[in-house]
């Protein structure tokens, strides 16, 4: 009984070979004949700005710090170049960098035996802060930041 089922659904299944050639057929002949979308001309294009006349905002300085109570630290931090450095000594700690680039990654990251804390400042502002009091501290402070295009000479 079950094979005269699965017989019958296979012959009756035949007549999707015909019907989808017909469907490409049908397809491929609308692809060539459809109309064609018409493109902007040079006169209705959209004007832009010439990039050589666009500069980057102003120099951003990059500040981090890292600080504990009184314990040794290890930092490890992304340089101006997007370079790990590493630190080992006292805290507090801090080291600044200048950035022009128009999208910059900063990131800073420290472990203590103490309470420790770490912080990211851009031109003074502060844009990642954490701190750990744990049995075992460690902090990670990270940016991804992009600076606006204006206008050349005007910031």
């Amino acid at each position: 009984m079950l094979d005269r089922v699965v017989g019958w659904l296979i012959e009756r299944q035949r007549w999707i070979y015909p019907v989808l050639i017909a469907l490409w057929l049908a397809a491929g002949t609308y692809i060539t004949t459809a109309p064609k979308v018409a493109l902007p001309t040079p006169e209705t294009a959209p004007t832009a700005q010439p990039v050589s006349a666009m500069s980057l905002s102003q120099p951003k300085t990059v500040t981090y710090e890292v600080s504990s109570g009184g314990a040794p630290i290890t930092v490890s931090y992304l340089d101006e170049k997007g370079q790990s450095r590493l630190f080992n000594g006292a805290a507090p700690w801090r080291t600044s960098l200048t950035t022009s680039d128009f999208g910059f990654t900063a990131g800073v990251t420290a472990i203590s035996t103490g309470t420790v804390t770490c912080r990211i400042t851009v031109d003074g502002k502060v844009a990642d802060e954490k701190t750990d009091t744990s049995r075992t501290p460690s902090v990670s402070c990270n940016l991804v930041a992009f600076q606006k295009l204006g206008a050349q000479g005007g910031h």
